[in-house]
């Protein structure tokens, strides 16, 4: 179980980091298309998503709570989806602090949480700062 939690934590930060070089975008995310913004924010979301599903042993509320929004990240992250400011916003008030709630609640080693929770929190920088932008 260690082996794959820190093999989820070094995939998350290959993840977001590909990410944010591979666009090719230059421009900051508070002038990009929401499905911009997505296309760098996404990867991590999903990979933390889908690695905490897979971990046997998560709190039953962590679960519910992860149950209840992963239709919010599949709704903005998912291929060919619609991407708009309401759910990038969506995204930041509720499927990111039940993404972090659950890695806290994970019994994952601390290293390994922190890990993904720094993910996690950058893409929650950058919600703030498209939101802020867009004000």
């Amino acid at each position: 179980m260690k082996i794959s939690i820190i093999t989820l934590s070094a995939l998350t930060a290959a993840v977001f980091l590909s990410a944010c070089t591979s666009t090719g975008n230059t421009t900051s995310p508070a002038t990009q298309t929401p499905a911009q913004v997505a296309a760098q924010i996404c990867p991590p979301i999903q990979t933390a998503l889908s690695g905490l599903n897979a971990l046997t042993g998560l709190p039953a509320g962590a679960k519910a709570d992860l149950d209840t929004v992963t239709p919010l990240v599949a709704g903005v992250c998912a291929t060919g989806e619609s991407v708009n400011l309401a759910s990038l916003q969506s995204l930041q008030q509720t499927a990111l602090p039940a993404i972090i709630n659950a890695v806290k609640a994970s019994g994952m080693a601390v290293e390994q949480q922190n890990s993904v929770i720094l993910d996690i929190t950058a893409a929650q920088v950058v919600l703030t700062a498209v939101m802020q932008a867009r004000e």
